[in-house]
């Protein structure tokens, strides 16, 4: 009996033993689920069955003996999948991997997939742990479902040999490197969970964010970020709280961001996140202390600096709206406590056509706000006198703030000068009001002095695109 729990004990270690060594598995008769053990080989299109479906050490292939046609090229992840490394290549009609409900795609080494396969339709892909370096080749194929994520959990090292599509990634450990090939992530690139260290090599690499509710969220004292001389883009961003856009960790270091839609950076960091240049192209809010070499805000938009914070100048601040384009808004994010805008002598300031209240100017640079009004509570500005005028809306109904609307005289030529504070505006018998045509749009915040509607055969309807603001200095 005692010999029979030896010789048991033997064959149950040599089991083990044998099942931990790699196996090269190989897919053959086209579409199928993965569990299916008659799709699998020991070797490429050959009749050998492996005794178990791939587990964590096994290396998967699908290649050109795969079987795989226009009408069959179908393999269905239909169980949580295991494998070390997974290669799609050289099958003349390129396969879909795809997932049965919701599953996970465990992977224990590197992947690769083949071009033309177009999305790995899988909720949940795993770079598990090994202590081994892993690569990430893409061929142009985005990795996981379109809510899908990926999660990066090696804490030796992931590196992109191509450019990388996903819709979510969680950095949970190890090191990242893109090897300066551009990533587009659809929501989230997600790096402050967990306790354990992770590093970011962007390189050149230029990361694309997509959604309307993005984040590159670094804000951990685990993670250290080498950003190289990249450049994060948010393209379609329209939540600007301090969960989205660039939610960074103190003393980082970021290259060039631009916000193409709304912008949000800063997220809830204490100390000082600094960046090369940065560029606003639409509304933005700012959060923190931070130090730019280069700020620049877009015409007849609105910006927000935190109160009781301050943004350090190293270069350049540019908020520059055209004079009669319109007006951009700089203010506080706390009504009657001031922000800090800080520059040194020497540093370009480059600001026009700016409604300014509650901010702050120090440092010793030139802050002059020329065609630019000084909307109370300011302190260290420069403000050339503003002479406000007459202007009278002509062509019916459109966007106050577009200046083809505005005229010198009733009636008159428009395309003349958006309204400011100084100005008064007068909605009259010129104005070109129809039964179907007399609609006034507050499409941003907007701005006069005083406000007359009169002698308009059709009265006219004012009105508003989304929640907006209408300052009125004088009358109404």
């Amino acid at each position: 009996m005692k010999n029979f729990k030896y010789f048991l004990i033997i064959i149950l270690a040599l089991g083990s033993f044998l099942r931990v060594q790699a196996a090269d598995y190989y897919w053959v008769g086209g579409s199928g689920n993965w569990n299916d053990i008659n799709h699998w080989r020991t070797t490429s299109g050959g009749t050998s069955f492996p005794s178990v479906i791939p587990g964590a050490s096994d290396n998967v292939y699908f290649d050109a003996n795969s079987g795989f046609t226009s009408s069959s090229k179908t393999i269905t992840i239909n169980v949580t999948a295991n494998c070390k490394n997974i290669t799609f290549s050289g099958s003349a009609v390129a396969p879909t991997l795809t997932q049965s409900g919701s599953q996970t795609l465990n992977i224990y080494g590197s992947s690769v997939w083949q071009a033309g396969m177009g999305q790995i339709n899988v909720n949940n892909i795993y770079y598990r742990h090994t202590g081994e370096a892993k690569t990430i080749t893409s061929n142009g194929v985005i990795t996981g479902s379109n809510s899908g994520s990926v999660f990066f959990e090696e804490e030796n090292s992931i590196s992109l040999n191509d450019e990388f599509f996903a819709s979510y990634i969680y950095h949970n450990a190890g090191t990242f490197n893109t090897n300066s090939n551009n990533v587009t992530i659809s929501y989230n690139y997600i790096a402050n969970s967990g306790t354990k260290p992770r590093t970011i090599n962007l390189g050149s690499s230029t990361i694309t964010f997509k959604s309307s509710m993005s984040a590159f969220n670094t804000n951990s004292a685990n993670v250290t970020l080498n950003s190289g001389t990249s450049h994060i883009i948010f393209t379609s961003l329209t939540n600007s709280t301090s969960s989205y856009g660039i939610v960074p960790y103190t003393n980082q270091v970021f290259n060039d961001v631009t916000f193409e839609r709304l912008g949000a950076l800063g997220g809830t960091h204490s100390g000082v996140v600094y960046y090369n240049n940065v560029v606003f192209l639409g509304d933005g809010n700012l959060y923190g202390d931070n130090n730019f070499k280069s700020l620049i805000f877009s015409p007849s938009k609105t910006y927000t600096l935190p109160s009781g914070k301050t943004q350090t100048i190293v270069n350049l601040f540019s908020a520059n709206t055209p004079q009669c384009g319109g007006w951009s808004t700089i203010k506080s994010s706390t009504a009657g406590t001031q922000a800090n805008i800080s520059a040194a002598a020497g540093v370009t300031i480059d600001v026009s056509g700016i409604i300014i209240q509650d901010v702050n100017a120090t440092g010793g640079a030139n802050f002059t706000a020329n065609n630019s009004v000084d909307n109370s509570n300011n302190t260290g500005w420069i403000f050339p006198a503003y002479t406000g005028q007459d202007l009278y809306w002509v062509g019916g109904s459109g966007n106050w703030n577009d200046k083809a609307h505005w005229s010198q005289t009733s009636g008159g030529t428009g395309g003349y000068c958006v309204p400011g504070p100084g100005d008064n505006v007068f909605f009259d018998a010129g104005s070109g009001f129809t039964s179907t045509n007399k609609t006034v749009t507050v499409d941003n915040i907007s701005y006069a002095h005083n406000v007359t509607f009169a002698g308009s055969a059709v009265a006219p309807t004012l009105t508003q695109s989304g929640s907006q603001t209408l300052n009125i200095y004088g009358s109404s």
